[in-house]
């Protein structure tokens, strides 16, 4: 278990762990020693794009909470402490200028109890479609989800951090949230350690890309992997080199590998 993706990205660098998943976003300031990350984290290798990391901002069904402005003078939770969910939402958030308008907490999964008790006025979740935390919320109350692509657009959040892009959420996903809801996201990214054999990244990849492999995958993520998850969507949001038995698996299954992706 992790805090989420920013510490996944530091215990795989470091050698603590073999694999880990990390978010586009983690990935691409860490291996740069950006934003959060005071060094570069250099010694990984990417494996593949995965899933899409959807942002899901979750307010009960009567709030007056309307658009993400309307958080002013609000308690929120915007997900675990150092995690990747609350990362990208603090980055929106400052980019929209309000941060400084709400009280910030960091209650992670326990975020939808805390919800239901109206300790919390909202809560901030950026995991794949269909997540058994946003099902939890909703059963356990009427909510809605509030549009973060709009604020995303109008606040220049897409120009300034590439690792994100529009998203979805389907109407009927959740229980009582029946219309579409535009939102922002970004990827998640299979790295391993830059030590981690050929061989060994060679059949993890043979493996998951399997029938059998791809099932599993979609039974802890949920369904919507099997569509996502594909060769042509392998290097989705990556922005780091290949591992070398990642390269191999890719160029074996006849995908091209971009100049900018090739293992070093």
């Amino acid at each position: 278990s992790s805090t989420g993706s920013p510490e996944n990205m530091r215990v795989v660098g470091s050698g603590d762990a073999d694999f880990g998943l990390v978010f586009a976003s983690d990935l691409f300031n860490g291996y740069r020693g950006q934003g959060n990350f005071e060094d570069p984290i250099t010694d990984i290798g990417t494996m593949t794009y995965v899933f899409a990391s959807v942002g899901h901002f979750v307010v009960p069904e009567d709030s007056d909470i309307q658009t993400l402005e309307d958080i002013a003078g609000k308690r929120v939770s915007l997900g675990g402490p150092g995690s990747g969910s609350a990362e990208n939402i603090t980055l929106l958030l400052q980019g929209m200028g309000i941060w400084e308008d709400f009280e910030p907490v960091y209650l992670g999964g326990d975020s939808p109890q805390a919800l239901s008790n109206g300790e919390i006025d909202a809560f901030n979740w950026h995991p794949g479609l269909g997540n058994s935390v946003i099902h939890e919320a909703a059963s356990m109350m009427d909510i809605r989800l509030l549009d973060l692509d709009q604020p995303a657009q109008g606040s220049g959040f897409y120009e300034t951090y590439p690792y994100f892009g529009p998203m979805t959420i389907p109407g009927g996903l959740y229980s009582g949230v029946e219309e579409d809801t535009p939102t922002f996201g970004t990827g998640s990214i299979l790295i391993a350690n830059s030590d981690v054999s050929e061989d060994l990244v060679y059949d993890f990849l043979t493996a998951i890309y399997s029938d059998a492999g791809r099932q599993e995958l979609s039974g802890a993520v949920g369904p919507a992997l099997i569509e996502a998850m594909t060769k042509e969507a392998a290097f989705d949001f990556i922005t780091v080199p290949l591992h070398p038995g990642a390269e191999r698996f890719w160029k074996e299954q006849g995908v091209e590998i971009p100049e900018d992706l090739k293992s070093r």
